[in-house]
């Protein structure tokens, strides 16, 4: 339920490009050129990408695009969309946090703020941290085949569970130079959504206040997992935020 209610609020929060077609389809075969890389990408962290991101839905017929800044620490993650609509995911260690802007009725500016406390089915629901949380790469997905070359290698996966949140994984690297070019996946929605790598910096400088989320003051404050799960957010004295560790304020993106 939890994983259900996650993959609905990021797709509507987060929208983004499809891959391009690979030239030869080998045999199935081995991973581990993903998987060193995915230990590379955490043994040089801090990390900050630039992602574009796009999400084509067949239902709606429709093709959004966004761009954004991702950065993973450890086990925690901050992405940032910037445009055209901004809006935030957080992972904190112990909570997910998607925040969106909305309109009101009126036409008035407003921002949402969902909260899931982050337990392993919702991390299942994160799939930059099912990839890049520590020990926990890719042991949910079976290797179906590689295809491309060495310039563009994709590695196709399906989840071992059935009930299973995305579908048709796909990770494109760039075998010789050693990177991440583009991620890829069938939601439950049946939309796909590709994340396309862009530049990229190793051993980046990402404080810790970039993980420590709080909402903007007169923000609704959502947890779906609690029965009354909506609150009005207001904001915490600093000593009060000090004292029990809680809320501190947030860094901006650079």
């Amino acid at each position: 339920m939890i994983r259900l209610m996650i993959s609905l609020v990021l797709s509507a929060a987060f929208v983004s490009g499809a891959t391009g077609l690979v030239k030869e389809t080998l045999p199935k075969g081995d991973d581990k050129p993903v998987r060193d890389l995915l230990q590379k990408y955490k043994k040089k962290g801090p990390i900050k990408i630039k992602l574009r991101k796009l999400l084509k839905s067949e239902l709606l017929a429709t093709e959004k695009v966004s761009e954004g800044l991702l950065k993973i620490k450890k086990d925690k993650l901050r992405l940032e969309i910037s445009k055209p609509d901004k809006s935030l995911m957080v992972v904190d260690g112990k909570h997910i946090w998607i925040e969106q802007s909305a309109l009101s009725f009126e036409g008035e500016a407003s921002v949402n703020v969902t909260k899931f406390p982050l337990t392993e089915d919702a991390k299942a629901s994160a799939i930059l941290s099912i990839l890049f949380a520590e020990g926990s790469e890719l042991k949910a997905f079976q290797l179906l085949k590689v295809s491309g070359e060495k310039e563009s290698r994709t590695y196709a996966y399906q989840p071992k569970s059935s009930d299973s949140e995305y579908s048709d994984l796909k990770i494109v690297i760039q075998e010789e130079e050693g990177r991440i070019l583009s991620l890829s996946y069938t939601d439950d929605s049946e939309n796909l959504v590709t994340y396309d790598f862009g530049v990229t910096k190793f051993k980046a400088k990402v404080p810790d206040k970039d993980f420590n989320y709080v909402p903007p003051k007169g923000a609704e404050v959502v947890d779906p997992t609690q029965k009354n799960g909506s609150i009005r957010y207001r904001k915490k004295s600093s000593k009060q935020s000090q004292a029990d560790g809680s809320f501190v304020e947030q860094g901006k993106v650079s």
